[in-house]
């Protein structure tokens, strides 16, 4: 699978500039170094859209994704991720909702960015060290764990906002 997160370039620009701190001059020669958008796209299988802003946002935990008040938020909402694991409660859950397919699927405690057959857009990793050090001391989670969620983070800041 290919996923690519799709915005349109006039967002694109504003995101880089705002979010990296360049000029639109800056932004511009940068996006025309990569890919095209229409490069992008025509080799995607999968296409994320992420022209909506961080109000737009639904995270949801798999396990509660048949609940009618996650699908109602969901459906409300320009952009829902879907934080889900390789167990089969888990599995079963996304196979029996109509998960929207611009839905961002994140593998947790995940080796590779894979929920059963589905592809996932960002996998975080297993670090149960890191998830205890966070629960004792009620504070964010370190390590790969940490960095994976903060990598996460930014991601969906810089292009949401």
């Amino acid at each position: 699978e290919v996923v690519v997160v799709d915005v349109p370039p006039r967002i694109q620009a504003e995101r880089l500039a705002r979010g990296r701190g360049m000029s639109r001059a800056q932004a511009e020669a940068r996006m025309r170094a990569q890919a095209t958008r229409e490069e992008r796209l025509a080799v995607a299988t999968i296409v994320v859209d992420n022209s909506g802003s961080l109000a737009e946002l639904v995270l949801v935990d798999a396990p509660v994704l048949a609940d009618e008040r996650a699908l109602a938020l969901g459906s409300l909402a320009e952009r829902v991720l879907v934080l889900s694991y390789d167990d089969p409660l888990s599995l079963a859950t996304l196979d029996a909702s109509d998960v929207p397919s611009e839905a961002w699927v994140i593998a947790s405690q995940a080796r590779a960015a894979r929920i059963g057959e589905r592809a996932a857009f960002r996998a975080l990793p297993r670090d149960e060290a890191a998830v205890g050090a966070a629960l004792s001391g009620r504070r964010a989670a370190g390590g790969a764990l940490g960095r994976a969620y903060d990598e996460l983070a930014e991601l969906v800041a810089l292009d949401a906002s």
